[in-house]
């Protein structure tokens, strides 16, 4: 849902937008909640840890490898 309120007066111009990032739905991944892991840092990864069965937010990932082939 997004609300959108512009108000003008004689001095100014107010514009207000309210919404929601990403797509609304459950708050899962892979049937794993996200409810614990959200991302508070700029630069942050969403991580799982199968050792405590969540997902986590962290900026430097332990034991993370991404193949991405050549360019």
């Amino acid at each position: 849902m997004t609300t959108n309120t512009v108000v003008i007066t004689e001095t100014q111009v107010n514009v207000t937008n309210v919404g929601e990032q990403g797509v609304a739905g459950p708050n899962t991944i892979l049937n794993k909640s996200v409810v614990d892991g959200t991302v508070s840092v700029n630069n942050s990864l969403l991580v799982y840890n199968s050792s405590s069965d969540k997902w986590v937010s962290t900026v430097v990932p332990v034991g993370l490898t991404i193949s991405g082939g050549s360019f």
